[in-house]
């Protein structure tokens, strides 16, 4: 499989699952998003 990088500009809601989708399946995975609490545990 062909791995990309992608990039999901909005970590909310569908961003931030999305985002951890592709990391899943392999895909190197940036999430951008203007609220920084929601990435940090």
């Amino acid at each position: 499989m062909k791995r990309f990088k992608i990039t999901v500009a909005g970590a909310g809601y569908v961003g931030l699952v999305a985002g951890v989708c592709f990391a899943k399946k392999g895909h190197e995975a940036t999430l951008l998003s203007g609220e920084a609490e929601r990435l940090l545990p």
